[in-house]
Formats: structure tokens, sequence, C-alpha cells
């Protein structure tokens, strides 16, 4: 339990917590990175994040984790304002109310970004959440589940994304069929340990196997970079000393 104490659940109630498919992770105490697509025609009151969540029962009961209000929700602008390229761009951060708790007893942490320039090559990584385990599942996982992925080669990924007339390295494209993302929830991290032994925020499950830049016969799915975006996300929160102390 709590393997990835980064992981959120976002909705607007408890119940939608609960029964939805939105994720998201902890980049700092007070600030959620998600995808784009989950929020981005929600107002802030209306959303609450769920943190410390391993088993979805036993934060009904209020036996684990607890919820947060967003203060606001800043959504990348160019995912508003150019539909081309929206596959990019799917990214929002969420401002919380309030700083969450990072203590052992929620067990309640956040997750590294990545540096500037940092290249993944044909890395092993994670991707988690409460999504369905099957095609033919309708309902979230009671708890939380997990499942390596593979990514392509730099060389073979950006091949691929010129195929589609997308910049190089501007999504991290996972092949198949070991990619296995079902039980992903959209806006959930794609995780890679960096050399610390640290995990960190490689990307975003966004569009996934129906992403709209992969061919229906290529085995690949695309997910939203994190580097990619790296420089939009130190704007928007720049004001976050946790994040980015001088």
């Amino acid at each position: 339990p709590h393997e990835f104490p980064w992981l959120v659940r976002i909705g607007r109630n408890t119940e939608d917590l609960i029964t939805n498919f939105i994720g998201g992770c902890l980049i700092s105490p007070t600030h959620v990175i998600t995808a784009a697509q989950n929020v981005a025609h929600w107002i802030f009151q209306d959303i609450y994040v769920g943190v410390g969540i391993h088993n979805l029962k036993a934060f009904r009961r209020e036996e684990e984790g607890y919820k947060i209000k967003v203060a606001k929700i800043i959504v990348h602008q160019e995912f508003v304002t150019s539909a081309s390229t929206q596959t990019l761009y799917d990214m929002a951060v969420l401002r919380l109310v309030e700083p969450v708790k990072i203590d052992d007893k929620h067990e309640i942490s956040t997750i590294d970004l990545p540096k500037k320039d940092t290249i993944y090559e044909e890395n092993t990584g994670w991707v988690a959440g409460w999504g369905t385990t099957s095609m033919t599942r309708s309902e979230p996982s009671e708890s939380l589940k997990k499942t390596p992925i593979q990514l392509w080669e730099r060389n073979a990924r950006n091949k691929h994304l010129k195929m589609h007339s997308l910049p190089e390295d501007s999504l991290i494209v996972v092949r198949f069929p070991m990619a296995i993302d079902y039980c992903a929830d959209t806006g959930s991290p794609v995780m890679i340990r960096n050399n610390k032994g640290h995990y960190e925020l490689a990307g975003l499950v966004t569009f996934g196997r129906i992403c709209r830049c992969v061919r229906k016969n290529c085995q690949a799915g695309c997910y939203v970079s994190t580097e990619f975006l790296l420089e939009w996300i130190k704007e928007v929160t720049k004001n976050d000393k946790k994040l980015w102390p001088k």
C-alpha cells in the first residue's frame, strides 16, 4: 500500500472521487498535475483532490486519506487554443487551498520533476491508478494497481512522431504489448526512476492507445511529456518555494 504516495484522485465530491477515472500527482504540497482534458471545463469551486488513498472503500469509510479543495485551475493555453496539437499540451496544474500534510500518518509525498533536457532512452517505468483492469470492465479497481511500461528507444519514437508531423521528444511513446495501461486513470503519472533511485514524473497518461497521433495498426501509445512542458510548469508554479527553492 501507498507505494506511490503522490498519486491523487480528482472529482467534484466524495462519490465522484471514488467512481470516476481521473487521476493526477502531487508535485509539491500545494500543486497537483493532471491532464487538461479532465478539468478544462470545470470550475475550481467544484473540484476536490483526494490524497493518501490506496483502497477506495477505506477512503469512503474515512479510514484513510482525505480530500482537499482546489483554489485554482491552470490549463495549458495551447490545449485551449490549438485543436490540432491538443495531444501535446494535455496538461493542467491545480493549486490547492492549503498545503497537504506530508507525513507518515497519511503516507503522502510528492514526485520529482525531471531536469531540463532530460532524455529518456529505452527506459522501463510504471503507470498506476484505480482504472479498469480490462476493456470490458466499467468500474474503478477497488485498490491501487500498477503495470510496467517500456519506452521506445529515442530514435524510433522520434521517427514515429515525425511521421505524424509532431516535434521531437514532444510525447512519451510506449510500445506494446508490454504496455497494458488499463489500470491508469487519465492524468496519472508515467513514472521512471532517475539515477538517484527516485521516481520522477516522465509524463502523464492521456490518450494512451487511442491517441489521435497513433495509427490504428501501430503498436504504440502516446502520453504527454513532462520535460517538453517543463518551462510552462515552472512559469505557472514559480511562486511555490517548496518546488523551486532559491
